[in-house]
């Protein structure tokens, strides 16, 4: 997860046998995407549903460029607590667009949800809502894939909406059956979906090798903006 960071906000592949946080150069200020947009006047946030601190998460924010960083700490409902991670993610993806509705456009943000990871609970509320699968992880994707439905949903509404790129992936892949991925370039095969909300992107899949490094400057070339 925290070699993910770097590649997916400052488009640098993690070349050495530690992530770079916990090296020598955790010290150096990264030219990262939201360092680039800040300067074209966006508000700038990394919101994370664990605790502040877990993995880094709000230093390599700040390396990165982000203004703002949000914890576990800064949600209001104690009872969304999942007893392991952090926030479940239905109610912190909503969370996240109640943050959204006082930003000033035009803003980026980055959310990293935490639900489908060991040991794999989900809301008592929603028990027996999603089937299991094979593996402890199948159930809480379909609940991932639920939350993310609802953060939809409700994004839909918002007057921010249509103008949005939404980007989503994930760190690395997780508890899994197929033989493919269980080597080391398999432990990397993740998702990689753009959106906008407008709809004007035409709806197509790519076969093409793409990886995180790609994220950052296929951001800025959407946007018709410079790293200058």
């Amino acid at each position: 997860s925290m070699e993910a960071l770097y590649s997916i906000f400052a488009a640098t592949p993690n070349l050495i046998d530690m992530s770079l946080v916990s090296s020598p150069y955790h010290g150096v200020q990264m030219q990262g995407l939201a360092s680039v947009l800040s300067k074209y006047r966006y508000d700038t946030s990394f919101l994370h549903a664990g605790k502040t601190g877990t993995m880094f998460f709000n230093v390599m924010a700040k390396r990165l460029g982000f203004s703002h960083y949000y914890g576990r700490e800064d949600y209001p409902e104690a009872k969304d607590f999942d007893g392991n991670w952090g926030i479940f993610d239905e109610p912190y993806l909503q969370y996240c667009v109640d943050i959204f509705n006082r930003k000033k456009q035009p803003f980026f943000a980055s959310i990293f949800t935490l639900s489908s990871h060991n040991p794999y609970t989900i809301p008592d509320h929603h028990k027996g809502r999603f089937a299991r699968g094979s593996l402890p992880i199948h159930r809480v994707v379909r609940y991932t894939d639920y939350a993310l439905k609802k953060f939809f949903d409700s994004a839909q509404k918002q007057s921010w909406f249509s103008n949005t790129l939404f980007v989503i992936t994930a760190d690395h892949t997780e508890s899994i059956d197929d033989p493919a991925y269980k080597d080391l370039l398999g432990k990397y095969r993740v998702p990689l979906l753009i959106y906008h909300g407008s709809g004007k992107l035409k709806a197509s899949v790519s076969y093409k090798i793409a990886q995180h490094t790609d994220i950052t400057p296929t951001i800025l070339d959407f946007l018709s903006l410079s790293e200058a």
